[in-house]
């Protein structure tokens, strides 16, 4: 029908100048999402060298019908490697997923020791073997499709064939700090967070009176209610210990509310949440946070992903000390649609966040460790590497299977976000002598006009 299809074609290319309309709008009125939604240019090899540090390894994945394609860049190296995969590929992603989201003590464990050493094992061979990785070195890892699910601390540098203690195992944090990240053009990408050394700490964990217990797995935003979500009896005492590290307020119980959250975050440079989170993997704007029920403001204590991007956040890190707050559909070539990523587009340049549900004793410690290194000046990355080293090494022998340590990531910036105590110290140093070279020169010239007077 020659004249329908005319009338359809009218429409398609009305709507496309629509479309065109919006867009231009967006760019003079939302500069900021649209550089990072629509802008084409990506960056060049020269610019994320310079951003690189000595021992950084950058590793990319592309994931094509049938063959895995790995790039590999360093400060003085480039080259890529194409592997063949089939199915067996996300059979062992799933696998090591599985064995690691759930312990053996809850008595879900779906996946067998033999199962997850082989997995994990086979994933090393595919995923880093190639790469030529030295010990040491920080890698910073671009993950695709399903591989965002995946927590790499876990992969196993040799086949563990007999039965040892977690603590004997090869896993890959053992060797190397671990950074994630959504791109390497966002990599580079400066965020209006990086900004200035506001290190103030905002901690909030809200209090919930839920009967029900074990609410763990991924549900509809929608379906979620307050009265079955379990209390998260180290909320408190987490932000209370990360407050008594590196100082700042910690909000707890009631008062963390939603409301409060929005109108105080912008003052401040870290925002660490441990809070319950749901995941709405049909519409991830929908994936929320969840507050205390203070509906002060007209807010019903639940921060929908689409709210946070419409924040102006000023912090170098936020911390998403909650359940699932890594996950949500993986949309080609832009990485996860989280919570997180909600996070980084209001202007954080870096998130910690975890990709399956985590023990709240486990989380508590693994987070406090976390900042106590973070405060000596070490990088983020780094900081994550020692908590879980801390973990898997000293914590009781019951908790080094990897559920209790893997699941946080740290996605963004890897800089520090305090200077290490050299840098202090040095500063300090020069400050008192700074100070002693002006009292010498003070005290000099007074004795001098003393002497003048007396000779006059």
């Amino acid at each position: 029908d020659s004249t329908r299809l005319a009338g359809l074609y009218a429409s398609f290319y009305e709507l496309k100048d629509q479309e065109a309309a919006l867009i231009s709008k967006l760019e003079q009125e939302y500069p900021e999402y649209y550089r990072l939604k629509y802008n084409t240019r990506v960056a060049e090899i020269d610019g994320i060298r310079k951003r690189l540090g000595r021992k950084d390894r950058m590793i990319e994945y592309f994931l094509g019908d049938s063959s895995l394609v790995t790039f590999v860049l360093t400060r003085n190296d480039l080259f890529s490697v194409s592997r063949p995969v089939d199915s067996t590929f996300q059979l062992n992603i799933d696998l090591v997923k599985g064995f690691c989201s759930a312990s053996f003590v809850s008595g879900n464990k779906a996946v067998t020791d033999d199962a997850f050493r082989q997995a994990a094992s086979d994933l090393y061979d595919l995923l880093i073997g190639p790469c030529r990785v030295r010990k040491g070195e920080r890698l910073i890892l671009i993950p695709d499709e399903g591989m965002n699910y995946l927590s790499f601390d876990v992969l196993l540098s040799e086949k563990v064939t007999d039965r040892r203690d977690y603590v004997d195992f090869p896993f890959l944090i053992r060797d190397h700090p671990i950074i994630y990240s959504y791109s390497s053009t966002l990599f580079l990408d400066p965020r209006p967070g990086q900004s200035g050394r506001n290190t103030r700490l905002l901690a909030m964990a809200p209090a919930y009176y839920g009967e029900k217990k074990g609410i763990s797995e991924t549900i509809r935003a929608q379906e979620v209610r307050r009265d079955e979500l379990e209390p998260l009896l180290g909320g408190r005492d987490e932000i209370q210990g990360i407050q008594r590290i590196i100082g700042g307020d910690a909000v707890y119980g009631s008062s963390a509310s939603e409301y409060r959250f929005k109108e105080e975050a912008p003052e401040y440079g870290i925002l660490h949440l441990a809070m319950h989170a749901f995941m709405d993997d049909t519409d991830p704007l929908y994936s929320r946070l969840i507050f205390s029920d203070d509906t002060s403001g007209d807010e019903d204590g639940f921060l929908n992903a689409h709210e946070i991007y419409n924040m102006d956040l000023h912090a170098g890190m936020v911390v998403l000390s909650a359940c699932h707050t890594g996950e949500g559909i993986v949309r080609k070539g832009e990485g996860i649609m989280s919570l997180a990523r909600a996070f980084y587009y209001s202007g954080v340049p870096d998130v910690v966040m975890s990709l399956w549900t985590v023990s709240d004793t486990s989380g508590r410690n693994l987070m406090i460790d976390f900042y106590k290194e973070l405060s000596k000046g070490l990088p983020k990355g780094m900081a994550m590497q020692r908590a879980k080293l801390s973990m898997l090494n000293v914590r009781e022998p019951d908790r080094q299977e990897p559920y209790y340590w893997s699941a946080y990531i740290v996605t963004g910036d890897p800089d520090p976000l305090f200077h290490p105590m050299r840098k202090r110290l040095l500063l300090v140093a020069l400050v008192l002598i700074a100070a002693a070279a002006i009292t010498f020169l003070v005290l000099r010239r007074m004795r001098k006009k003393k002497g003048d007077t007396v000779r006059l």
